[in-house]
Order: C-alpha cells, then structure tokens, then sequence
C-alpha cells in the first residue's frame, strides 16, 4: 500500500513524537494495517513502539475505541501494488489498484495493467 492514511488523523499528532524509530526504512516509526469493510476504510492495528520500549496499543492513539477505528479523518488515494515488479528503479509493478476515499468511504476504485519488461539479448522490451 502506497499511502498513509493515519499520517493525517490529528489523534496521531498527540503522541507519535514519543515513537522509537526501529528502521531506516520506515521513518514514520509505525505500521499501520488496514482493511476495507462495507466500503469504508478501518485501522486494525498498529505496530509501533514508544522511546521508553512500551508497545503503542490502539486506544493510547483513539482512546474511544477497542478495535477497529472507521478512517473518517482520510481523504485521498490509496494505490496498492500488485503482480510482480517489473521495474525495480521505477517501482512499477504488473497491476496497480487505486482506491480513492472521501471521508473514509471509498468512492472509486481503477486497475490499472502496466507494461510487462522483457529483456532478450541485452534489449529490453515492453508488453503490453
């Protein structure tokens, strides 16, 4: 998934300054899962740890809630990737499915089929 929706929930803002960042790969010191139910976008879980060494849990960020939390603060796209990747450099896979929410709820959603590179005797190629 190539976005990150609970990067503008402003619950997050109160207490992801206080997050250890455990790689260099993931700067934002969280990991967001998410699933799509009835057509509305929820956060499952979250794996982040705080400097201290303590587990975040889902209700230090809405403490309202116990499980899933409804999206309703993201507005935008989500595009996941899909199939193998074809163009390591580019980041360009076989497929990509782009979700589009308004509110949490999704309101579009568009496949788009990528070119398939192909390289034969030193040249490349592309198919379609």
């Amino acid at each position: 998934m190539s976005a990150v929706p609970l990067a503008s929930s402003p619950n997050l803002a109160r207490v992801s300054g206080d997050f250890m960042i455990m790689s260099t790969a993931c700067w934002r010191a969280y990991v967001g899962t998410w699933e799509i139910i009835d057509e509305r976008l929820y956060l499952v879980e979250i794996d982040a740890t705080y400097n201290n060494g303590n587990k975040v849990k889902m209700t230090d960020i809405f403490p309202e809630t116990q499980e899933k939390v409804f999206a309703n603060w993201f507005t935008g796209p989500v595009l996941c990737n899909c199939g193998e990747l074809i163009d390591f450099k580019e980041r360009i896979y076989e497929e990509e499915l782009i979700l589009t929410f308004s509110n949490g709820i999704l309101v579009k959603e568009k496949t788009v089929k990528n070119a398939v590179k192909i390289k034969k005797n030193d040249q490349i190629f592309f198919l379609k």
